[in-house]
């Protein structure tokens, strides 16, 4: 039996800001930038071990990386 990695009633932090540094969960409103490294990294990915021969990743278009941020957080939020 396995333990879990935080206690069931955790609650996720929205975000953290400092002076440094902004850290906030991925979401819809970060789509072009998403995209934009998602794109990017593709190639990458494919040729990282384990990986080879996969279907995934693919190439999305910036409308299906937003409705997969949208999933994302949905899963996330519950």
């Amino acid at each position: 039996m396995t333990s879990p990695l935080v206690p069931e009633d955790f609650a996720v932090p929205a975000g953290l800001r400092s002076e440094l540094l902004v850290l906030e969960p991925l979401g819809v409103q970060h789509n072009a930038a998403d995209h934009a490294a998602w794109m990017s990294s593709i190639d990458h990915i494919k040729v990282t071990p384990g990986f080879a021969g996969r279907t995934w990743p693919e190439p999305m278009s910036l409308e299906q990386n937003a409705a997969d941020l949208v999933r994302s957080e949905e899963r996330r939020v519950g």
